[in-house]
């Protein structure tokens, strides 16, 4: 008899497989409920409503950090972006460099997200910007600081996925801030009003050239698993992760199908190219191995923003799991 897990995820390329059940963990049943990251970080916080489920780093290292232990992450990681391209500003504007943005007004909709800590983490380390020496303005009614409270931050991040233009765009749009910081990108780019562009023009380059730096493809989201199924049944930990790995595979795979193109990007493979010629042939990869240096980096980046006290190892945050140990059932077959 098969493991049955309820499992919340945004639907990407790489989750997707388990919706229509192309792939299945070995001995485990998932019922998969596709939805809004935020929303699913919101609920795992507040109720424990899933048994596997995305979830933000920085809300995980966060209760992790702080004592609460009813959760284990998988190495397993859903979201990753390149964050030098979350800063935007007027398209007038005289800011062009990072360091212009010290004693600056910058929007931010949720200080200890995820992305804002990559980004802030990138201004310390590359440009010698502190975030003290900014001054950020919420899009909510949760104070931008390091120690706002994370279950009403979910919850306010729920609402603010609702709005056409959310508040801090029309601000950075009317010059009463002078840079946002956004993980959404601002609804002007994406209509090309002309309104708005990257701090970093050339975000690309940059990106790229962080990632030869510093081997890192910044990680915004992981898998959580509620620990007392961990300790009732350890086998299956493994097994999701090994059909994860599957999964991520088959969609890049996938993107090299030139009969119907996957994604709506007339140059993707070019792009997977170009991609993997920086970045190797896994260029997304899960297992503790292979992502320690951006775990410890991000784990960092928390302690020195002063959003937790203390660093933890990362053996005490992800299972060490690794590929290869066994394997998924492709085609919903039965074992």
């Amino acid at each position: 008899m098969s493991l049955k897990l309820k499992f919340a995820c945004g639907q990407y390329d790489r989750t997707i497989p388990f919706r229509t059940g192309e792939i299945r963990p070995r001995d485990i049943e998932i019922d998969y409920t596709p939805q809004a990251p935020e929303l699913t970080f919101y609920e795992q916080m507040k109720d424990l409503r899933w048994d596997i489920c995305e979830m933000s780093m920085s809300a995980y290292v966060q209760m992790r950090s702080k004592g609460r232990d009813d959760l284990i992450a998988l190495p397993v990681f859903p979201s990753r972006v390149f964050r030098h391209s979350a800063l935007y500003v007027q398209t007038n504007s005289d800011i062009r460099h990072p360091e212009q943005l010290r004693g600056k007004k910058v929007g931010i909709g949720w200080y200890q997200m995820s992305g804002a800590v990559w980004c802030r983490g990138a201004l310390m380390d590359e440009y010698g910007v502190n975030p003290n020496e900014i001054t950020w303005i919420s899009g909510t009614e949760v104070k931008a600081a390091p120690d706002a409270d994370q279950v009403h931050q979910a919850a306010d991040m729920v609402r603010g996925t609702r709005q056409d233009k959310p508040r801090l765009e029309l601000m950075l749009e009317s010059g009463e801030i002078d840079a946002l910081l956004s993980v959404h990108s601002p609804r002007a780019m994406a209509r090309n009003e002309g309104t708005v562009r990257y701090l970093f023009e050339n975000c690309r380059e940059v990106e790229e050239e962080y990632f030869r730096r510093t081997r890192i493809f910044p990680m915004m989201h992981t898998l959580v698993m509620q620990r007392k199924i961990y300790d009732e049944h350890p086998w299956a930990a493994q097994n999701l992760f090994d059909a994860f790995e599957e999964a991520k595979n088959r969609a890049v795979f996938n993107l090299y199908e030139l009969n119907a193109l996957a994604v709506a990007a007339p140059f993707i493979v070019h792009e997977v190219e170009r991609t993997r010629q920086l970045m190797g042939m896994d260029y997304w990869p899960f297992g503790v191995k292979a992502n320690k240096h951006a775990i410890e980096t991000f784990v960092r980046h928390l302690y020195d923003q002063d959003i937790i006290s203390n660093k933890p190892e990362v053996s005490e945050l992800f299972l060490n799991l690794e590929s290869g140990n066994s394997g998924p059932i492709a085609g919903g077959a039965e074992k």
